[in-house]
Order: C-alpha cells, then sequence, then structure tokens
C-alpha cells in the first residue's frame, strides 16, 4: 500500500469528497470518497499526470475523464 498525503481539498460537503494528494516522492494523485467502512471514510486514489490534474482544477477536464481516459 502506498501513503499519500492531502495537499488541496477541491470538493468539500461535510467532509472532503475529491482532493488533491502528493506521495513520499512527489507523484500526484486524485482521491475521491466511496462508500464508508464501518463508520471509517475510504477514498478511490489515483495516481495522475500534473498537466490532467491542471486541466480538472480549471475545470477543462471532468472527474470520469481524469480517473478513466489515459493520456
Amino acid at each position: 500500500m502506498k501513503t499519500v498525503r492531502h495537499t488541496m481539498t477541491l470538493v468539500y460537503y461535510g467532509g472532503p469528497q475529491v482532493f488533491e494528494a502528493r506521495d513520499a516522492i512527489g507523484g500526484h494523485y486524485i482521491a475521491v470518497l466511496v462508500e464508508p467502512v464501518e463508520e471509517k471514510d475510504r477514498y478511490l486514489v489515483a495516481g495522475v499526470e500534473p498537466e490532467r490534474l491542471r486541466r480538472f482544477r480549471i475545470g477543462t477536464l471532468d472527474l470520469r475523464s481524469l480517473l478513466v481516459d489515459v493520456a
């Protein structure tokens, strides 16, 4: 399992729903809240290219495309 560190909340609704994260060597990730288990939040985390993450932040790339499409 890889450890990532929260860097910026992108969508907040009663808690972080979507956020950016980085790993120890500087990799970029997007995390999306999924079904909690035993009242603990769980996130789907996917590595993303910095440019695609930037496009998502400015609204020229949607979340589905960010998670599914390969550049």
